[in-house]
């Protein structure tokens, strides 16, 4: 049996108000005091809650947004988007078509041609809120080396636009996660992306 920290047993009645009680074993339960909720299972996966809204930003070819997915055993509370577009992602990865139509399949919401660095103006995400949005390994694009000092600035203003933009769609108590990789060229982007 799974631990509490990794899965809670979550009631829920529609319509109905709730409050989080604390139970035996550290178990969350969401009671509304009405009678007649259903057991729902919450699943987690290192930081990350199937009861969360999350939204991936630029998800290559969706195999991050799928995993999370399979883990929770539905993608009902995910927004997995890319830059490009579906076509593009067919063509350039071979396991994106597969992973997009798992992800639809679960109840995903899938979104193509979203740039980080003006979500906040996109027709579905504007009127949303996430618990977490997550961007992992943003990269400006190949126009040059990486340790070229005009991509080091490329990949510091998309990092940038992508804070501005994503605080705009975030809850109060909602985390912005970035993952990158440590190589030379992006410690060189300054202590704010290192220190995220």
């Amino acid at each position: 049996m799974a631990s509490p920290v990794e899965q809670a047993v979550v009631m829920e009645r529609n319509g109905g108000e709730s409050a989080i009680v604390e139970g035996n074993g550290g178990e969350a339960v969401v009671v509304d005091g009405k009678g007649g909720a259903e057991a729902k299972e919450v699943k987690w996966l290192k930081h990350y809650s199937s009861a969360q809204s999350i939204l991936i930003v630029g998800d290559g070819d969706f195999s991050f947004s799928r995993a999370l997915a399979t883990a929770f055993g539905s993608g009902d509370n995910l927004v997995a988007t890319s830059l490009d577009t579906y076509g593009y992602l067919s063509i350039m990865y071979t396991e994106a078509e597969s992973n997009v139509t798992e992800l639809k399949r679960m109840g995903a919401t899938v979104l193509h041609g979203v740039d980080a660095t003006t979500m906040k103006n996109h027709t579905y995400l504007k009127n949303n809120r996430f618990d977490r949005i997550v961007f992992n390994f943003p990269h400006a694009g190949f126009p040059g080396h990486e340790t070229q000092k005009h991509m080091i600035n490329s990949h510091k203003a998309l990092v940038g636009a992508f804070f501005g933009n994503a605080s705009q769609l975030l809850r109060p108590d909602g985390e912005i996660h970035v993952t990158h990789k440590t190589g030379a060229s992006i410690l060189q982007m300054g202590d704010r992306t290192v220190s995220l």
